[in-house]
Formats: C-alpha cells, sequence, structure tokens
C-alpha cells in the first residue's frame, strides 16, 4: 500500500532498503517520491518539492549512485552545485556533520560550477539582452533597441550577484518585467530609456527567449554537469550500483 506523502528521509530509506531487497513495488513508488524533489523533466521541475535541509542534495546524489536510480541525478547535482565551498568539502558543521559527495561527483561538481557560470554570463549577454533582429511587427525598433542595452549595463552587477550560477533558477522575469511595462523616472520628469518599456511585440518575445533559454539549458543540464545526456540516465532495477562511478 503506498503512503499519501512522504519525507525525504523516508523517501531515502525506502528506495535504499528496496533495493537492497529487490522489492519492486517499492522501489518503483520510492524512486516516484524521490523524483518529485529531483525530478527528471523540466516541467516537473518548476513544480518540485523542498528537500529540506543542504546536505539532502548531497543526500539524494549518494543514494541515486548506489541505487542506480540516475535519472535524478542531473537535478541533485545541479542543487549541490549552489552549495558553499566549504560545505561540499565538509568544512561547514552549521547543519550537524554534513553528507559528503564521492570524489567522482565532488570534482564533477566542481568543474560544472565553473561551466554553469559561464552559462549565466551567455545567457544574460546573448540570450536575454542582444538585440530581437528581424521583428517586422515592433513599432519603435530605435527605442526597444535602446531598453535592451540600459538593460545589459543596469542589471548586471544584480546578474552576476548571489544568484550567479543558479542559471536555471534565476528569476529572469522578475528582472526584465519593467521591460514590459515601462513607467516614467520621476524624479527627471521626463522618460528614462530603460523605463520607456518595450513594444508588446518585442514584449512577447522576450517572454519566448526566456522560455526557449530555460529548456535549452535543461536539455543541456546532463552535460553541463558532466554526465553525459539524458538518454544515458535511466534508472536500473537490477544493477547493485555503484557509490564512485566516474560514468554516469
Amino acid at each position: 500500500m503506498r503512503r499519501r506523502r512522504w519525507s525525504f528521509n523516508d523517501v531515502v530509506n525506502c528506495l535504499s532498503l528496496a533495493h537492497k531487497y529487490q522489492i519492486e513495488d517499492v522501489l518503483e513508488d520510492s524512486r516516484a517520491e524521490l523524483k518529485r524533489y529531483f525530478p527528471n523533466n523540466l516541467a516537473a521541475w518548476k513544480t518540485r518539492c523542498t528537500y529540506g535541509p543542504d546536505s539532502n542534495a548531497i543526500v539524494a546524489v549518494n543514494v541515486a549512485r548506489r541505487t542506480n536510480t540516475l535519472s535524478v541525478l542531473p537535478a541533485a547535482l545541479y542543487a549541490c552545485c549552489q552549495l558553499p565551498v566549504d560545505y561540499l568539502l565538509g568544512d561547514d558543521d552549521s547543519q550537524g556533520a554534513p553528507a559528503k559527495l564521492f570524489q567522482p561527483d565532488l570534482v564533477r561538481c566542481f568543474e560544472a560550477r565553473r561551466r554553469l557560470c559561464a552559462e549565466h554570463i551567455r545567457a544574460f549577454e546573448v540570450d536575454m539582452c542582444s538585440t530581437l533582429p528581424d521583428n517586422r511587427a515592433c513599432k519603435s525598433p530605435e527605442s526597444c533597441s535602446g531598453v535592451l542595452s540600459s538593460a545589459r549595463s543596469e542589471f548586471r552587477p544584480q546578474v552576476l550577484g548571489p544568484w550567479f550560477g543558479d542559471v536555471l533558477n534565476f528569476p529572469w522575469h522578475q528582472f526584465f518585467a519593467q521591460l514590459y511595462c515601462g513607467t516614467t523616472n520621476a524624479f527627471f520628469g521626463r522618460p528614462d530609456p530603460l523605463r520607456i518599456g518595450l513594444c508588446g511585440s518585442c514584449a512577447k518575445r522576450m517572454q519566448n527567449r526566456e522560455r526557449m533559454l530555460t529548456e535549452s539549458l535543461w536539455t543541456k543540464l546532463p552535460s553541463l554537469l558532466g554526465l553525459g545526456d539524458w538518454s544515458r540516465l535511466r534508472d536500473d532495477p537490477t544493477s547493485e550500483g555503484s557509490a564512485t562511478s566516474d560514468d554516469a
């Protein structure tokens, strides 16, 4: 009989035991529950459950390795990439004795952080702030181009702030919302180029850019994390699992 609600610790314990004793129905349910916290598809990612303490992301990676629940690795390892370095290295005991990644995944995590930061810069400079070419429906091409140019310089310090590297969770819409419905700069008593806002056609194209950016990043996520591609990350109910595999 399947429980209505599982805590994260319940999921990990049941998954480990079901894999060890090959209890197939419990194994299937446990894997499904783990994917509520660390999904393997973008739609579920947007509505995922919170998993509690930071250490649970590390626990999820380790249990995924031990039980060959490989489909959760991208989301779980991505969450690990957002943790402070001292926590990943086991030097931060503020939440008790921290879990530790196995060495190959720790190396993956540090290498992936560099790639994710590069993706974040590219997403901001190229995907979100570049001009909108060949938009014949644009009602004010010069104005819309100026808005994006101003956004690039105004928002750069915020993009490179605390969210830097967390490109999948970055609140693009929140940062760019003012571009869609411009306001007047009351202090100067005149329109500010950034506050004028994009025309309706360009605003819609910007929203499409954000959607396409997120979809592209999700597709590339395993590769960015050194895990190959999604097709390789299938759950294996029969294998013994590997805690230290270099090949996901």
